[in-house]
């Protein structure tokens, strides 16, 4: 695993920006075994950070082929909960998943996921902005969901080894 880039902004320091981040790594997985891992949402509660359980509501193909899903993601620190659903549109011609807002505490949530090859192995890019709705929640819940999302990237790899094995070196 090699790591490229990751930037954040967070908006309790500039209240004019949504916050955002960005990750790029190249893992030594192809481009359809990462996809495959990220799309399989369901099995999120069990890997990922503050994700305490996902339900998919609805499942349809879109005009131009693609598996759409609606899905409902509780996300959970101490005593504090929150849940929302987003429209998940997996693009496997494209190595690429969009996923957006619907409803929940969010006034604003886009993240997109793609998959390009990059020698033996493959280059994730990881993208998401959000703001919440409420002042405080994003005084309570910004942070957190900073650190969370910058651990991601970290709990996908560690995932993909579970699922396919430790990866092998990236050959150019």
């Amino acid at each position: 695993m090699a790591y490229v880039c990751a930037t954040s902004t967070n908006t309790i320091l500039d209240p004019r920006r949504m916050p955002s981040f960005t990750t790029t790594r190249t893992v030594g997985y192809t481009p359809e075994q990462m996809f495959a891992l990220v799309a399989d949402v369901e099995r999120y509660p069990e890997f990922l950070p503050l994700c305490t359980g996902l339900r998919v509501l609805r499942r349809e193909t879109d005009d131009e082929g693609r598996e759409v899903l609606v899905a409902r993601m509780s996300v959970g620190y101490k005593n504090i909960t929150e849940d929302f659903a987003t429209r998940v549109a997996l693009d496997p011609a494209r190595n690429r998943i969009v996923v957006e807002y619907v409803d929940g505490p969010f006034s604003h949530l886009t993240n997109r996921w793609t998959f390009a090859p990059a020698g033996s192995g493959c280059e994730v890019q990881f993208f998401i902005t959000y703001e919440f709705r409420s002042r405080l929640l994003a005084g309570l819940m910004g942070k957190m969901f900073e650190r969370a999302f910058q651990k991601f990237a970290e709990a996908f790899e560690e995932r993909a080894r579970t699922i396919y094995g430790p990866q092998p070196a990236v050959q150019p």
